[in-house]
């Protein structure tokens, strides 16, 4: 036989499609997809939110920080102001450092809420590979 009708031979049709192409696209996935917000709360080094508590002037003044917002700071505020039932006029955003503080403690209420809106940070996620029992 001669080389050129081997090769002809197993030679691709021109109408060949890639399986991909026939094949329709599944895509599986272990967590919900979260619901998208206008904000973001960047999570710190130590892969936690960073909501801090701070005290004034011998703690006469007590109040919550959120750092590391990207997006709308006032879409936060409105979120969380109903979460918690804490009213609007306790919430000012920082001009300078474009933090969000809250007066009075709620660190702990405030990390469950971004724990409900952007997932359990201290949770690791599944991945493709894990089998759960």
């Amino acid at each position: 036989m001669n080389s050129t009708t081997l090769r002809t031979a197993f030679a691709r049709p021109a109408t060949f499609l890639p399986r991909s192409a026939i094949l329709p696209t599944v895509r599986f996935s272990s967590t919900a997809t979260p619901v998208s917000k206008p904000y973001l709360v960047n999570l710190t080094a130590s892969n936690s939110f960073p909501v801090y508590r701070d005290d004034k002037a011998a703690g006469s003044s007590k109040r919550t920080v959120i750092k590391k917002i990207e997006g709308d700071r006032k879409a936060l505020i409105t979120d969380v102001s109903a979460a918690l039932k804490v009213p609007k006029e306790n919430f000012r955003i920082n001009p300078v450092t474009q933090h969000v503080e809250i007066k009075g403690h709620h660190t702990t209420e405030i990390k469950e809420f971004l724990a409900t809106t952007f997932g359990n940070p201290k949770i690791p996620k599944a991945t493709p590979t894990e089998v759960k029992a």
